[in-house]
């Protein structure tokens, strides 16, 4: 699940009064060397 964190808890990590975003994707990357990356997952909220 991908949440959006509430504006009142901005710079914590809180997710109290977090909401949950429909249909998100969020794709993480490793980085090898400068300039050059590598995808690592791909998590999707379907």
């Amino acid at each position: 699940m991908v949440y959006c964190q509430s504006c009142e808890h901005y710079g914590t990590w809180s997710l109290s009064e977090a909401e949950t975003i429909a249909s998100a994707k969020v794709k993480r990357y490793l980085q090898k060397r400068k300039g050059s990356s590598q995808l690592l997952q791909v998590f999707s909220n379907k």
